[in-house]
Protein backbone atom coordinates (compact mmCIF):
# COMPACT_ATOMS: atom_id res chain seq x y z
CA UNK A 1 0.00 0.00 0.00
CA UNK A 2 1.52 3.39 -0.98
CA UNK A 3 2.57 5.58 1.89
CA UNK A 4 0.83 8.95 2.14
CA UNK A 5 2.58 11.91 3.72
CA UNK A 6 0.67 14.16 6.10
CA UNK A 7 0.88 17.32 8.19
CA UNK A 8 -0.05 17.48 11.87
CA UNK A 9 -1.74 20.55 13.29
CA UNK A 10 -1.88 20.94 17.09
CA UNK A 11 -5.49 21.27 18.22
CA UNK A 12 -7.95 20.86 21.07
CA UNK A 13 -11.32 19.15 20.78
CA UNK A 14 -13.87 20.76 23.09
CA UNK A 15 -17.52 20.81 23.95
CA UNK A 16 -18.90 24.29 24.36
CA UNK A 17 -22.51 24.45 25.54
CA UNK A 18 -24.53 22.12 23.32
CA UNK A 19 -21.95 22.12 20.50
CA UNK A 20 -18.51 20.66 19.82
CA UNK A 21 -15.61 22.16 17.88
CA UNK A 22 -11.96 21.74 16.97
CA UNK A 23 -9.96 24.65 18.39
CA UNK A 24 -6.73 25.74 16.71
CA UNK A 25 -4.20 28.35 17.74
CA UNK A 26 -3.75 30.78 14.87
CA UNK A 27 0.03 30.41 15.08
CA UNK A 28 -0.24 26.69 14.27
CA UNK A 29 -2.09 27.20 10.99
CA UNK A 30 -0.66 28.39 7.64
CA UNK A 31 -0.07 32.17 7.56
CA UNK A 32 -2.47 32.51 4.62
CA UNK A 33 -6.06 32.08 5.92
CA UNK A 34 -7.12 31.11 2.39
CA UNK A 35 -5.51 27.71 3.08
CA UNK A 36 -7.51 27.05 6.24
CA UNK A 37 -10.79 25.91 4.71
CA UNK A 38 -9.37 22.69 3.24
CA UNK A 39 -7.75 21.86 6.58
CA UNK A 40 -11.03 22.38 8.43
CA UNK A 41 -12.99 20.27 5.94
CA UNK A 42 -10.56 17.39 6.18
CA UNK A 43 -10.35 17.59 9.97
CA UNK A 44 -14.14 17.34 10.33
CA UNK A 45 -14.70 14.86 7.50
CA UNK A 46 -16.49 17.00 4.92
CA UNK A 47 -17.74 16.98 2.25
CA UNK A 48 -19.59 13.74 2.90
CA UNK A 49 -22.48 12.72 0.64
CA UNK A 50 -23.66 10.38 3.41
CA UNK A 51 -23.79 13.30 5.87
CA UNK A 52 -22.05 11.34 8.65
CA UNK A 53 -18.49 12.79 8.63
CA UNK A 54 -17.06 9.36 9.46
CA UNK A 55 -13.70 10.37 7.98
CA UNK A 56 -13.21 13.17 10.51
CA UNK A 57 -14.11 14.56 13.91
CA UNK A 58 -17.50 15.97 12.89
CA UNK A 59 -20.76 14.45 14.05
CA UNK A 60 -22.93 14.76 10.95
CA UNK A 61 -25.03 17.71 12.18
CA UNK A 62 -24.35 21.44 12.26
CA UNK A 63 -23.82 21.64 16.05
CA UNK A 64 -21.01 19.07 15.82
CA UNK A 65 -19.27 20.46 12.73
CA UNK A 66 -17.50 23.58 13.95
CA UNK A 67 -14.02 25.10 14.16
CA UNK A 68 -12.61 27.97 16.21
CA UNK A 69 -9.28 29.73 15.67
CA UNK A 70 -7.93 31.57 18.72
CA UNK A 71 -5.04 34.05 18.82
CA UNK A 72 -3.76 36.61 21.34
CA UNK A 73 -5.40 39.94 20.60
CA UNK A 74 -3.71 43.22 19.82
CA UNK A 75 -6.82 45.11 20.92
CA UNK A 76 -6.80 47.00 24.21
CA UNK A 77 -10.29 45.75 25.08
CA UNK A 78 -9.66 42.04 24.42
CA UNK A 79 -7.31 39.26 25.49
CA UNK A 80 -7.94 37.01 22.50
CA UNK A 81 -9.38 37.12 19.02
CA UNK A 82 -11.80 34.28 18.25
CA UNK A 83 -12.78 33.39 14.69
CA UNK A 84 -15.62 30.91 14.25
CA UNK A 85 -16.16 28.63 11.24
CA UNK A 86 -19.25 26.53 10.48
CA UNK A 87 -18.66 23.60 8.11
CA UNK A 88 -21.58 22.01 6.28
CA UNK A 89 -21.31 18.24 6.86
CA UNK A 90 -22.52 17.25 3.39
CA UNK A 91 -21.18 19.95 1.08
CA UNK A 92 -18.10 21.08 3.01
CA UNK A 93 -19.08 24.75 2.64
CA UNK A 94 -17.16 26.80 5.22
CA UNK A 95 -19.33 29.63 6.54
CA UNK A 96 -17.73 32.57 8.33
CA UNK A 97 -20.29 35.35 8.60
CA UNK A 98 -21.65 34.78 12.12
CA UNK A 99 -20.58 33.71 15.60
CA UNK A 100 -21.53 30.62 17.61
CA UNK A 101 -22.58 31.41 21.16
CA UNK A 102 -22.13 27.86 22.45
CA UNK A 103 -18.55 27.56 21.19
CA UNK A 104 -17.86 31.02 22.66
CA UNK A 105 -18.01 29.29 26.07
CA UNK A 106 -15.00 27.12 25.19
CA UNK A 107 -12.79 30.09 24.27
CA UNK A 108 -12.13 31.38 27.80
CA UNK A 109 -10.86 28.09 29.28
CA UNK A 110 -8.75 27.48 26.17
CA UNK A 111 -7.25 30.98 26.38
CA UNK A 112 -6.48 30.43 30.07
CA UNK A 113 -4.64 27.20 29.26
CA UNK A 114 -2.43 29.17 26.85
CA UNK A 115 -1.66 31.94 29.37
CA UNK A 116 -3.41 34.53 27.20
CA UNK A 117 -5.76 35.99 29.83
CA UNK A 118 -4.56 39.18 31.53
CA UNK A 119 -6.79 38.73 34.61
CA UNK A 120 -5.94 35.12 35.46
CA UNK A 121 -6.84 35.54 39.14
CA UNK A 122 -10.45 36.45 38.37
CA UNK A 123 -10.54 34.30 35.22
CA UNK A 124 -12.18 36.98 33.11
CA UNK A 125 -11.52 36.37 29.42
CA UNK A 126 -12.19 39.34 27.16
CA UNK A 127 -12.96 37.86 23.77
CA UNK A 128 -13.14 39.69 20.45
CA UNK A 129 -15.33 37.74 18.03
CA UNK A 130 -13.92 38.37 14.56
CA UNK A 131 -17.12 37.30 12.79
CA UNK A 132 -19.44 39.83 14.43
CA UNK A 133 -16.92 42.48 15.51
CA UNK A 134 -18.32 42.21 19.05
CA UNK A 135 -16.79 41.77 22.52
CA UNK A 136 -17.76 38.88 24.81
CA UNK A 137 -16.73 38.58 28.46
CA UNK A 138 -16.37 35.03 29.76
CA UNK A 139 -16.19 34.76 33.56
CA UNK A 140 -15.37 31.44 35.25
CA UNK A 141 -13.40 29.89 38.12
CA UNK A 142 -9.92 28.49 37.62
CA UNK A 143 -10.31 25.78 40.30
CA UNK A 144 -14.07 25.47 40.84
CA UNK A 145 -15.59 23.59 43.74
CA UNK A 146 -17.59 20.64 42.41
CA UNK A 147 -20.46 21.74 44.65
CA UNK A 148 -20.84 24.82 42.44
CA UNK A 149 -21.09 22.87 39.18
CA UNK A 150 -24.17 23.43 37.06
CA UNK A 151 -26.06 21.51 34.41
CA UNK A 152 -27.39 22.91 31.15
CA UNK A 153 -30.35 21.36 29.40
CA UNK A 154 -29.28 19.36 26.38
CA UNK A 155 -25.99 18.15 27.95
CA UNK A 156 -25.72 15.26 30.38
CA UNK A 157 -24.02 15.84 33.74
CA UNK A 158 -22.60 18.79 35.63
CA UNK A 159 -19.64 21.08 34.91
CA UNK A 160 -18.17 24.43 36.01
CA UNK A 161 -20.28 27.50 35.26
CA UNK A 162 -19.11 29.87 32.53
CA UNK A 163 -20.97 33.18 32.47
CA UNK A 164 -20.94 34.78 29.02
CA UNK A 165 -21.75 38.46 28.67
CA UNK A 166 -22.30 39.67 25.11
CA UNK A 167 -21.65 43.42 25.05
CA UNK A 168 -23.64 45.67 22.71
CA UNK A 169 -25.02 42.67 20.79
CA UNK A 170 -27.12 44.62 18.28
CA UNK A 171 -26.18 44.89 14.60
CA UNK A 172 -23.83 41.92 14.39
CA UNK A 173 -24.35 41.68 10.61
CA UNK A 174 -27.48 43.52 9.47
CA UNK A 175 -26.49 47.06 10.45
CA UNK A 176 -28.98 47.71 13.27
CA UNK A 177 -31.10 45.91 15.86
CA UNK A 178 -34.25 45.98 13.71
CA UNK A 179 -32.90 45.85 10.14
CA UNK A 180 -36.14 47.08 8.53
CA UNK A 181 -36.75 49.74 11.18
CA UNK A 182 -39.94 47.98 12.28
CA UNK A 183 -40.55 45.71 15.27
CA UNK A 184 -43.13 43.56 13.48
CA UNK A 185 -43.58 42.49 9.88
CA UNK A 186 -46.23 40.73 7.85
CA UNK A 187 -43.77 38.46 6.08
CA UNK A 188 -44.93 36.83 2.83
CA UNK A 189 -43.40 33.37 2.35
CA UNK A 190 -43.70 31.17 -0.74
CA UNK A 191 -45.84 28.13 0.05
CA UNK A 192 -46.72 29.36 3.53
CA UNK A 193 -48.53 32.62 2.98
CA UNK A 194 -48.27 35.56 5.36
CA UNK A 195 -46.78 35.09 8.83
CA UNK A 196 -46.40 37.58 11.67
CA UNK A 197 -42.71 38.05 12.40
CA UNK A 198 -40.04 40.18 14.06
CA UNK A 199 -36.74 40.60 12.22
CA UNK A 200 -33.97 41.30 14.72
CA UNK A 201 -30.17 41.24 14.79
CA UNK A 202 -28.77 40.74 18.31
CA UNK A 203 -25.64 38.53 18.22
CA UNK A 204 -27.18 36.95 15.10
CA UNK A 205 -29.79 37.92 12.50
CA UNK A 206 -32.96 36.10 13.54
CA UNK A 207 -36.55 35.90 12.33
CA UNK A 208 -39.05 35.34 15.15
CA UNK A 209 -42.41 34.00 14.01
CA UNK A 210 -45.65 33.61 15.93
CA UNK A 211 -46.06 29.83 15.70
CA UNK A 212 -49.81 30.10 15.29
CA UNK A 213 -49.49 32.23 12.16
CA UNK A 214 -47.37 29.43 10.67
CA UNK A 215 -49.96 26.77 11.52
CA UNK A 216 -48.03 25.38 14.52
CA UNK A 217 -48.91 24.92 18.19
CA UNK A 218 -45.41 25.97 19.23
CA UNK A 219 -44.69 23.04 21.56
CA UNK A 220 -43.95 20.42 18.87
CA UNK A 221 -40.99 18.07 19.25
CA UNK A 222 -38.13 18.35 16.72
CA UNK A 223 -39.32 15.12 15.09
CA UNK A 224 -42.83 16.54 14.73
CA UNK A 225 -41.43 19.69 13.12
CA UNK A 226 -39.21 17.86 10.63
CA UNK A 227 -40.76 18.17 7.17
CA UNK A 228 -43.72 20.25 8.39
CA UNK A 229 -42.91 23.19 6.07
CA UNK A 230 -40.28 24.70 3.83
CA UNK A 231 -38.16 26.34 6.52
CA UNK A 232 -35.65 27.48 3.91
CA UNK A 233 -38.33 29.51 2.13
CA UNK A 234 -39.06 31.29 5.41
CA UNK A 235 -35.37 31.86 6.11
CA UNK A 236 -34.75 33.25 2.63
CA UNK A 237 -37.80 35.54 2.72
CA UNK A 238 -36.55 36.98 6.02
CA UNK A 239 -32.96 37.30 4.78
CA UNK A 240 -34.05 39.27 1.72
CA UNK A 241 -36.26 41.52 3.85
CA UNK A 242 -33.29 42.15 6.17
CA UNK A 243 -31.06 42.85 3.14
CA UNK A 244 -28.44 40.35 4.29
CA UNK A 245 -27.54 39.73 0.65
CA UNK A 246 -28.16 41.48 -2.65
CA UNK A 247 -28.10 38.26 -4.67
CA UNK A 248 -30.46 35.46 -3.51
CA UNK A 249 -27.82 32.93 -4.58
CA UNK A 250 -25.63 34.16 -1.72
CA UNK A 251 -28.26 32.81 0.69
CA UNK A 252 -27.26 29.31 -0.41
CA UNK A 253 -23.55 30.19 -0.19
CA UNK A 254 -21.78 32.36 2.36
CA UNK A 255 -25.08 33.39 4.00
CA UNK A 256 -26.53 29.85 4.13
CA UNK A 257 -26.65 29.88 7.94
CA UNK A 258 -28.47 33.20 8.47
CA UNK A 259 -30.91 34.16 9.74
CA UNK A 260 -31.98 31.63 12.36
CA UNK A 261 -35.73 30.94 12.39
CA UNK A 262 -37.54 30.85 15.75
CA UNK A 263 -41.19 29.88 16.24
CA UNK A 264 -42.61 31.27 19.48
CA UNK A 265 -45.74 30.64 21.53
CA UNK A 266 -46.98 31.78 24.95
CA UNK A 267 -45.67 30.29 28.19
CA UNK A 268 -45.83 31.97 31.60
CA UNK A 269 -44.78 35.41 32.85
CA UNK A 270 -41.09 36.00 32.17
CA UNK A 271 -40.90 33.05 29.78
CA UNK A 272 -41.60 32.09 26.19
CA UNK A 273 -41.77 28.79 24.35
CA UNK A 274 -39.53 28.49 21.29
CA UNK A 275 -38.55 26.09 18.52
CA UNK A 276 -35.44 26.80 16.46
CA UNK A 277 -34.39 26.15 12.86
CA UNK A 278 -30.73 26.86 12.11
CA UNK A 279 -28.11 25.80 9.54
CA UNK A 280 -30.54 23.47 7.81
CA UNK A 281 -31.69 21.68 10.97
CA UNK A 282 -34.58 21.80 13.42
CA UNK A 283 -32.68 22.10 16.71
CA UNK A 284 -33.11 19.69 19.59
CA UNK A 285 -32.11 22.36 22.12
CA UNK A 286 -31.52 26.11 21.63
CA UNK A 287 -28.68 27.98 19.91
CA UNK A 288 -27.22 30.65 22.21
CA UNK A 289 -27.05 33.43 19.62
CA UNK A 290 -30.66 33.26 18.41
CA UNK A 291 -31.79 32.69 22.01
CA UNK A 292 -30.19 36.02 22.85
CA UNK A 293 -31.96 37.61 19.88
CA UNK A 294 -35.23 36.12 21.14
CA UNK A 295 -34.64 37.34 24.71
CA UNK A 296 -33.95 40.85 23.39
CA UNK A 297 -37.21 40.69 21.45
CA UNK A 298 -39.04 39.58 24.61
CA UNK A 299 -37.56 42.58 26.42
CA UNK A 300 -38.51 45.23 23.85
CA UNK A 301 -42.00 46.62 23.39
CA UNK A 302 -43.80 46.01 20.14
CA UNK A 303 -42.25 42.74 18.97
CA UNK A 304 -44.00 39.46 18.19
CA UNK A 305 -42.31 37.87 21.22
CA UNK A 306 -43.20 40.68 23.65
CA UNK A 307 -46.86 40.42 22.67
CA UNK A 308 -46.89 36.79 23.85
CA UNK A 309 -45.52 37.50 27.36
CA UNK A 310 -48.28 37.54 30.02
CA UNK A 311 -48.07 40.55 32.30
CA UNK A 312 -45.16 42.11 30.37
CA UNK A 313 -43.66 45.22 31.97
CA UNK A 314 -40.87 47.50 30.78
CA UNK A 315 -37.74 46.89 32.86
CA UNK A 316 -34.08 47.84 32.52
CA UNK A 317 -32.92 44.31 33.35
CA UNK A 318 -34.72 40.99 33.25
CA UNK A 319 -33.83 37.31 32.96
CA UNK A 320 -35.95 35.63 30.29
CA UNK A 321 -36.65 31.89 30.35
CA UNK A 322 -36.75 30.24 26.94
CA UNK A 323 -38.50 26.88 26.90
CA UNK A 324 -36.95 24.68 24.18
CA UNK A 325 -37.26 20.95 23.33
CA UNK A 326 -34.47 19.89 25.73
CA UNK A 327 -35.50 22.12 28.65
CA UNK A 328 -34.87 25.77 29.50
CA UNK A 329 -32.26 28.43 28.79
CA UNK A 330 -32.20 31.66 30.77
CA UNK A 331 -30.92 34.85 29.15
CA UNK A 332 -30.46 38.08 31.07
CA UNK A 333 -30.98 41.27 29.05
CA UNK A 334 -30.05 44.84 29.93
CA UNK A 335 -31.86 47.19 27.57
CA UNK A 336 -34.13 50.17 27.24
CA UNK A 337 -37.39 48.32 26.62
CA UNK A 338 -39.11 51.31 25.00
CA UNK A 339 -36.24 52.76 22.93
CA UNK A 340 -34.96 49.36 21.88
CA UNK A 341 -31.32 49.90 22.85
CA UNK A 342 -29.55 46.77 24.16
CA UNK A 343 -26.50 47.12 26.43
CA UNK A 344 -25.71 43.45 27.06
CA UNK A 345 -27.02 39.91 27.28
CA UNK A 346 -25.87 37.21 29.72
CA UNK A 347 -26.14 33.43 29.55
CA UNK A 348 -24.62 30.58 31.58
CA UNK A 349 -22.94 27.74 29.72
CA UNK A 350 -20.47 24.95 30.47
CA UNK A 351 -17.54 23.59 28.48
CA UNK A 352 -15.19 20.62 28.60
CA UNK A 353 -11.84 19.83 27.10
CA UNK A 354 -12.24 16.43 25.45
CA UNK A 355 -8.91 15.97 23.69
CA UNK A 356 -5.52 17.61 23.21
CA UNK A 357 -3.32 16.46 20.37
CA UNK A 358 -2.85 16.91 16.63
CA UNK A 359 -5.18 16.70 13.68
CA UNK A 360 -3.58 14.73 10.85
CA UNK A 361 -4.17 16.23 7.38
CA UNK A 362 -2.92 14.58 4.16
CA UNK A 363 -0.37 16.87 2.50
CA UNK A 364 -2.03 16.33 -0.88
CA UNK A 365 -4.50 18.99 0.24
Amino acid sequence: MPRQSSTRYPAAYMRGGTSRAILFRGQDLPPDPAQWADIFRCALGSPDSYGRQLDGLGGGISSLSKVAVITPSRRTDADVDYHFFQVDPRTGAVLTRVNCGNISSAVGPFALSQGWIADQEQCLARIYNVNSGKIIHACFEQNPDVRNFIGIDGVHGMAPRIRLRFLDPAASLAGRLFPTGRRQEALVVNGLGTVQATLIDATLPTVIVDARSAGLRGDESPDELAGRMDYEALRIAAALKMRLADDPRELHGEFANVPDVVFVSPAQAGAIQARFYSSGNVHRAAPVTSSIALACACHIEGTVAQALIPGWQAREHQAWKILHPAGTMEVGVRADAMAGQVASADVDRTARLIMLGSVVIPTCL
